[in-house]
Protein backbone atom coordinates (compact mmCIF):
# COMPACT_ATOMS: atom_id res chain seq x y z
CA UNK A 1 0.00 0.00 0.00
CA UNK A 2 1.06 3.49 -0.62
CA UNK A 3 4.43 4.98 0.00
CA UNK A 4 5.16 5.45 3.68
CA UNK A 5 7.64 6.81 6.12
CA UNK A 6 8.17 4.60 9.14
CA UNK A 7 9.04 5.69 12.64
CA UNK A 8 10.90 3.32 14.96
CA UNK A 9 9.32 4.05 18.32
CA UNK A 10 11.85 2.34 20.52
CA UNK A 11 14.82 3.93 18.79
CA UNK A 12 12.98 7.25 18.34
CA UNK A 13 14.50 7.40 14.87
CA UNK A 14 12.96 7.82 11.45
CA UNK A 15 13.88 5.19 8.88
CA UNK A 16 12.75 5.26 5.29
CA UNK A 17 11.14 2.28 3.55
CA UNK A 18 11.89 -0.41 6.14
CA UNK A 19 13.08 -3.62 4.54
CA UNK A 20 11.73 -6.98 5.67
CA UNK A 21 14.23 -9.41 7.16
CA UNK A 22 13.76 -13.15 6.89
CA UNK A 23 16.38 -13.92 9.54
CA UNK A 24 15.19 -15.42 12.80
CA UNK A 25 14.91 -12.94 15.66
CA UNK A 26 13.97 -14.12 19.12
CA UNK A 27 13.81 -10.65 20.65
CA UNK A 28 10.51 -8.93 21.34
CA UNK A 29 9.37 -7.27 18.08
CA UNK A 30 9.73 -3.50 17.90
CA UNK A 31 6.56 -1.72 16.85
CA UNK A 32 6.72 0.99 14.20
CA UNK A 33 4.08 3.41 13.04
CA UNK A 34 3.49 4.41 9.44
CA UNK A 35 2.34 7.59 7.75
CA UNK A 36 1.89 8.65 4.12
CA UNK A 37 4.97 9.98 2.39
CA UNK A 38 2.98 13.09 1.47
CA UNK A 39 2.92 14.11 5.14
CA UNK A 40 5.87 15.30 7.25
CA UNK A 41 7.69 12.57 9.19
CA UNK A 42 5.85 11.69 12.37
CA UNK A 43 7.40 11.44 15.79
CA UNK A 44 6.25 8.96 18.44
CA UNK A 45 4.47 11.76 20.29
CA UNK A 46 2.42 12.76 17.24
CA UNK A 47 1.93 9.44 15.46
CA UNK A 48 -1.60 8.87 16.72
CA UNK A 49 -2.79 12.48 16.69
CA UNK A 50 -1.55 13.97 13.43
CA UNK A 51 -4.58 14.48 11.16
CA UNK A 52 -4.71 12.47 7.96
CA UNK A 53 -6.42 13.65 4.83
CA UNK A 54 -9.57 11.96 3.56
CA UNK A 55 -11.94 12.90 0.75
CA UNK A 56 -15.41 12.90 2.28
CA UNK A 57 -15.83 12.74 6.04
CA UNK A 58 -18.58 12.43 8.60
CA UNK A 59 -18.22 13.92 12.07
CA UNK A 60 -14.77 13.33 13.58
CA UNK A 61 -14.54 9.95 15.26
CA UNK A 62 -14.06 9.82 19.01
CA UNK A 63 -13.27 6.17 19.50
CA UNK A 64 -16.95 5.19 19.34
CA UNK A 65 -18.91 3.63 16.50
CA UNK A 66 -20.54 6.82 15.18
CA UNK A 67 -19.41 7.15 11.55
CA UNK A 68 -21.58 6.68 8.49
CA UNK A 69 -19.02 7.88 5.95
CA UNK A 70 -15.25 8.16 5.62
CA UNK A 71 -13.41 9.68 8.57
CA UNK A 72 -9.77 10.08 9.43
CA UNK A 73 -7.99 7.46 11.49
CA UNK A 74 -8.88 7.20 15.17
CA UNK A 75 -5.76 5.47 16.49
CA UNK A 76 -2.92 3.10 15.81
CA UNK A 77 -2.68 -0.01 17.95
CA UNK A 78 -0.09 -1.79 20.04
CA UNK A 79 1.32 -5.29 20.13
CA UNK A 80 -0.18 -7.94 22.41
CA UNK A 81 2.74 -10.28 22.96
CA UNK A 82 3.36 -12.13 19.72
CA UNK A 83 -0.08 -11.23 18.34
CA UNK A 84 -1.33 -8.36 16.23
CA UNK A 85 -4.64 -7.83 18.01
CA UNK A 86 -7.44 -5.26 17.72
CA UNK A 87 -10.63 -5.83 19.64
CA UNK A 88 -11.51 -9.51 19.28
CA UNK A 89 -9.61 -10.03 16.00
CA UNK A 90 -5.94 -10.88 15.69
CA UNK A 91 -3.26 -12.98 14.05
CA UNK A 92 0.14 -14.30 15.17
CA UNK A 93 3.14 -12.40 13.88
CA UNK A 94 4.63 -15.77 12.97
CA UNK A 95 2.08 -15.95 10.14
CA UNK A 96 4.01 -13.19 8.35
CA UNK A 97 7.70 -14.17 8.29
CA UNK A 98 9.94 -11.39 7.00
CA UNK A 99 7.34 -8.69 7.65
CA UNK A 100 7.83 -6.00 10.32
CA UNK A 101 5.33 -5.36 13.14
CA UNK A 102 3.69 -1.96 12.70
CA UNK A 103 0.86 0.28 13.79
CA UNK A 104 -1.02 2.34 11.20
CA UNK A 105 -2.20 5.73 12.45
CA UNK A 106 -3.48 6.83 9.03
CA UNK A 107 -5.99 4.17 7.97
CA UNK A 108 -9.46 5.76 7.63
CA UNK A 109 -12.35 4.78 9.93
CA UNK A 110 -10.06 2.63 12.03
CA UNK A 111 -9.32 2.18 15.72
CA UNK A 112 -6.28 0.45 17.27
CA UNK A 113 -4.79 -0.56 13.90
CA UNK A 114 -1.84 -2.94 14.17
CA UNK A 115 -0.25 -5.60 12.00
CA UNK A 116 2.72 -6.03 9.71
CA UNK A 117 4.32 -4.21 6.77
CA UNK A 118 6.95 -4.97 4.17
CA UNK A 119 8.68 -2.90 1.52
CA UNK A 120 7.83 -3.74 -2.08
CA UNK A 121 11.03 -4.69 -3.88
CA UNK A 122 11.84 -2.82 -7.11
CA UNK A 123 9.17 -0.18 -6.39
CA UNK A 124 9.69 3.45 -5.44
CA UNK A 125 8.65 4.19 -1.85
CA UNK A 126 5.92 1.57 -1.69
CA UNK A 127 4.86 -0.73 1.12
CA UNK A 128 2.48 -3.63 1.49
CA UNK A 129 0.66 -4.22 4.74
CA UNK A 130 -1.64 -6.59 6.60
CA UNK A 131 -3.50 -5.04 9.54
CA UNK A 132 -6.35 -5.63 11.95
CA UNK A 133 -8.46 -2.93 13.54
CA UNK A 134 -11.85 -1.95 14.91
CA UNK A 135 -14.22 0.04 12.69
CA UNK A 136 -15.84 3.28 13.82
CA UNK A 137 -18.99 2.74 11.77
CA UNK A 138 -22.41 2.85 13.43
CA UNK A 139 -23.60 -0.58 14.64
CA UNK A 140 -26.66 -0.39 12.38
CA UNK A 141 -24.44 -0.60 9.28
CA UNK A 142 -24.28 -4.18 7.99
CA UNK A 143 -21.04 -6.13 7.76
CA UNK A 144 -21.23 -6.02 3.96
CA UNK A 145 -21.83 -2.27 3.91
CA UNK A 146 -18.97 -1.67 6.34
CA UNK A 147 -16.61 -3.72 4.18
CA UNK A 148 -17.62 -1.88 1.02
CA UNK A 149 -17.40 1.55 2.63
CA UNK A 150 -14.02 0.78 4.18
CA UNK A 151 -12.73 -0.37 0.79
CA UNK A 152 -13.71 2.99 -0.71
CA UNK A 153 -12.34 4.99 2.20
CA UNK A 154 -8.97 3.21 2.14
CA UNK A 155 -8.63 3.56 -1.64
CA UNK A 156 -9.42 7.28 -1.40
CA UNK A 157 -7.48 7.81 1.81
CA UNK A 158 -4.00 9.00 2.74
CA UNK A 159 -2.33 5.69 1.96
CA UNK A 160 -2.69 6.34 -1.76
CA UNK A 161 -2.39 10.14 -1.55
CA UNK A 162 -0.49 11.65 -4.45
CA UNK A 163 -0.52 8.48 -6.53
CA UNK A 164 -3.78 9.21 -8.44
CA UNK A 165 -5.59 5.98 -7.46
CA UNK A 166 -8.56 4.43 -9.24
CA UNK A 167 -10.64 1.78 -7.48
CA UNK A 168 -11.65 -1.11 -9.70
CA UNK A 169 -14.80 -3.22 -9.58
CA UNK A 170 -14.85 -5.15 -6.29
CA UNK A 171 -15.64 -8.81 -5.73
CA UNK A 172 -17.65 -9.63 -2.62
CA UNK A 173 -18.27 -12.80 -0.65
CA UNK A 174 -19.68 -13.94 2.67
CA UNK A 175 -17.09 -15.98 4.56
CA UNK A 176 -16.25 -17.25 8.03
CA UNK A 177 -13.25 -16.14 10.07
CA UNK A 178 -12.43 -18.62 12.82
CA UNK A 179 -16.05 -19.76 12.61
CA UNK A 180 -17.47 -16.23 12.87
CA UNK A 181 -19.60 -14.53 10.21
CA UNK A 182 -17.59 -12.17 8.02
CA UNK A 183 -17.69 -10.29 4.71
CA UNK A 184 -14.80 -10.09 2.26
CA UNK A 185 -14.45 -7.47 -0.44
CA UNK A 186 -11.48 -7.20 -2.79
CA UNK A 187 -10.51 -4.90 -5.65
CA UNK A 188 -7.53 -3.57 -7.56
CA UNK A 189 -6.45 0.00 -6.89
CA UNK A 190 -4.50 1.14 -9.94
CA UNK A 191 -2.34 4.26 -9.77
CA UNK A 192 -1.44 6.78 -12.46
CA UNK A 193 1.88 7.77 -10.86
CA UNK A 194 4.36 5.94 -13.08
CA UNK A 195 7.33 7.02 -10.95
CA UNK A 196 6.35 4.41 -8.37
CA UNK A 197 7.32 1.57 -10.70
CA UNK A 198 4.21 -0.38 -9.79
CA UNK A 199 0.72 -0.55 -11.37
CA UNK A 200 -1.05 -0.41 -8.01
CA UNK A 201 -2.31 -2.68 -5.25
CA UNK A 202 -4.70 -5.51 -4.69
CA UNK A 203 -6.77 -4.34 -1.71
CA UNK A 204 -8.56 -6.83 0.56
CA UNK A 205 -10.99 -5.89 3.32
CA UNK A 206 -12.64 -8.39 5.67
CA UNK A 207 -15.15 -7.24 8.29
CA UNK A 208 -15.92 -9.65 11.13
CA UNK A 209 -19.09 -9.90 13.21
CA UNK A 210 -17.62 -9.05 16.59
CA UNK A 211 -18.81 -6.40 19.03
CA UNK A 212 -17.71 -3.87 17.97
CA UNK A 213 -17.07 -4.90 14.37
CA UNK A 214 -13.43 -5.65 13.61
CA UNK A 215 -11.68 -5.82 10.26
CA UNK A 216 -8.64 -7.10 8.41
CA UNK A 217 -7.05 -5.08 5.61
CA UNK A 218 -4.21 -6.03 3.31
CA UNK A 219 -2.50 -4.53 0.28
CA UNK A 220 -0.18 -6.35 -2.09
CA UNK A 221 1.18 -5.28 -5.49
CA UNK A 222 -1.00 -6.14 -8.47
CA UNK A 223 0.38 -9.30 -10.07
CA UNK A 224 2.51 -10.30 -7.06
CA UNK A 225 1.16 -13.81 -6.52
CA UNK A 226 3.72 -14.70 -3.85
CA UNK A 227 2.74 -11.76 -1.63
CA UNK A 228 -0.93 -12.41 -2.31
CA UNK A 229 -0.46 -16.01 -1.17
CA UNK A 230 1.31 -14.77 1.97
CA UNK A 231 -1.63 -12.52 2.78
CA UNK A 232 -3.99 -15.46 2.37
CA UNK A 233 -1.91 -17.38 4.91
CA UNK A 234 -2.32 -14.48 7.33
CA UNK A 235 -6.08 -14.52 6.68
CA UNK A 236 -6.15 -18.24 7.37
CA UNK A 237 -4.39 -17.54 10.69
CA UNK A 238 -6.93 -14.93 11.86
CA UNK A 239 -8.40 -15.69 15.28
CA UNK A 240 -11.47 -14.33 17.06
CA UNK A 241 -11.15 -14.15 20.83
CA UNK A 242 -13.72 -13.88 23.60
CA UNK A 243 -16.21 -16.37 22.21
Amino acid sequence: MAAVLVVAILAVAVIFALRGDDTTNTATPSLITSSPVSQPPLTPSTASSTPSTSPSTSAPASGEQTATDCTENVSGGSLTGSMAQAGQLGFPLSAAPGWAPAADATLPNAIDVVGVIREVADAEDWMMEAMVGVTNFVPSMSLADQASKLLTCVADGPGFAGASPTLGTPTKSAIKVDGVEAERVEAEVTIADTTRGIPGDNLVIITVKTDPVTFFVATTPIGDSDSHDQVQKIIDALKVSGR
